[in-house]
């Protein structure tokens, strides 16, 4: 009985061969990735189905409903000036460019009392009123927004105009501030053309002109207005403090409530929920997010790593358990035969994949490296050295494989042979087949020929047995990776 040791276990081997089945672990990956992901969709829906109708304010204790009372007083608050801040240019404008455009008419009427004739009532006060309310009612704003191009709220437009019609002396004064980003010129030709325009409509109801008493354009540091803004910038940061310290003290479950009220009892826009939130725990979720159908990235990750950890104990257990040959070293570890060579063939011969061809060359090193001429040469030259050993020209090719190897690479190593002066043939399965094993018999030297994954240990061993029975000198064995 040929004596048959027990296999080693190489890391490495199993690591390399975890890297050439990478599709398998990408496939693996994969699924349970797409199972994990569609598991933690239907828990969120469910969830979210669970938390429907959960708020409701008897669920909260005073305290509670008085730190959510407070937070959305404290918020509605910061809210406002937040808006004001991103929306007004007079609490933005730089004070180092700052620049005001002042214009300044004198109405001249042409009314006069005539002491002989029957007089109309002086039209020139009604002027006045009616040059008042084209400043106040926001008409003369709107003229300028149009003519110069500016997009801009109303409210915040005025905040940069003012306008006063003295109706004692006849005079209108009007002065806009100016920020950087406009072009002073054009706004005050914009200006200047809103008012004359406005005066050649009124001509109708009484003849007049409008004088220019001043027109200038001026760089100024108003510090009535820097002090205001200053002011309100302080403000606008302690209405930040005050909100953060709320919420801070306020536990998870009254945080939740919290936004849920923002969003159906308050007309806050989502942009201004988002900033509600912003500085909430990471673990948070507003309404809107927790009642969502949604995939969990972590449980996307999860799954991945699971496909991950499978695809590497199936690769690695088999590995082990395997009945099927796992490596060249074994056909030495094993049975004590000398290794003749290795043919990769598939790696010569580019039968898979661009990266299962570089895994496989990383992991068989420099013998991967050689070409398929330069394997089969040196397979040849071994045999040539074995044969001349046992003073023979003359070999057989048995081998335990279930199926016929590549007739191509049989017929290129018996060609090779044949140049080097050695005769070879290829016996096949001798354990199955009497006709072969007796061309065997006849030339007296095998060398065994098996392949990775596919020739089994109990089959090898049962060749073995039966050459050594039959006192066959077994020269070594070819290896096909």
């Amino acid at each position: 009985m040929i004596e048959q040791k027990e296999r080693k276990i190489y890391i490495k081997e199993l690591l390399w061969d975890i890297l050439v089945n990478w599709k398998l672990v990408i496939v693996l990956a994969l699924i349970f990735a797409l199972l994990l992901g569609a598991l933690s969709f239907l828990r969120s829906d469910s969830s979210a189905a669970g938390q429907k109708g959960s708020y409701d304010k008897s669920d909260y204790t005073e305290h509670e409903l008085y730190n959510i009372d407070k937070a959305i007083a404290n918020y509605t608050r910061l809210a406002y000036y937040e808006e004001y801040n991103s929306k007004s240019e007079l609490v933005n404008v730089n004070m180092a460019e700052l620049k005001m455009v002042s214009l300044q008419y004198y109405i001249k009427s042409a009314y006069t009392y005539n002491y002989t004739n029957s007089n109309e009532n002086d039209y020139t006060p009604s002027l006045v009123a009616i040059y008042q309310n084209y400043f106040s009612k926001g008409e003369f704003a709107n003229d300028v927004m149009n003519g110069a191009n500016i997009s801009m709220e109303l409210e915040y437009f005025n905040e940069l105009l003012t306008a006063d019609v003295v109706r004692d002396t006849y005079t209108i004064s009007v002065d806009m501030i100016i920020p950087a980003k406009y072009d002073a010129d054009v706004i005050r030709e914009v200006m200047k053309k809103a008012i004359d325009k406005k005066a050649s409509t009124l001509q109708n109801i009484g003849e007049h002109s409008l004088v220019v008493v001043n027109d200038t354009i001026n760089k100024t540091v108003d510090e009535e207005l820097a002090q205001q803004n200053f002011t309100f910038k302080h403000e606008l940061a302690n209405f930040h403090n005050y909100y953060n310290e709320t919420i801070n003290a306020m536990s998870e479950k009254e945080r939740q409530f919290f936004v849920y009220l923002l969003k159906n009892e308050y007309d806050f826009t989502g942009e201004q929920i988002k900033m509600a939130t912003k500085d909430f725990p990471e673990s948070y979720d507003d309404e809107e997010n927790a009642n969502a159908k949604k995939v969990n990235l972590k449980y996307v990750i999860l799954g991945a790593f699971l496909g991950l950890l499978l695809a590497a104990v199936y690769v690695i257990v088999k590995g082990i358990l395997s009945s099927r040959l796992q490596c060249s070293e074994d056909m030495n570890n094993v049975y004590d035969l000398r290794v003749l060579g290795n043919i990769d063939w598939k790696i010569s011969k580019g039968r898979t994949d661009g990266i299962t061809k570089f895994l496989l060359k990383g992991k068989y090193g420099n013998m991967a490296r050689l070409s398929y001429e330069e394997q089969v040469s040196i397979i040849v030259n071994n045999i040539k050295l074995a044969c001349k050993a046992k003073d023979t020209s003359k070999i057989a090719l048995v081998t335990g494989v279930p199926k016929d190897l590549n007739d191509a690479l049989i017929n290129d190593v018996i060609a090779s042979l044949k140049e080097q002066g050695i005769e070879a043939v290829m016996a096949g399965r001798i354990v199955y087949d009497k006709v072969e094993f007796d061309k065997v018999l006849e030339l007296g030297t095998v060398a065994v020929l098996e392949k990775i994954g596919i020739s089994r240990y109990d089959d090898i061993a049962a060749q073995l047995e039966l050459l050594k029975c039959n006192k066959v000198d077994v020269t070594g064995a070819i290896v096909v990776r």
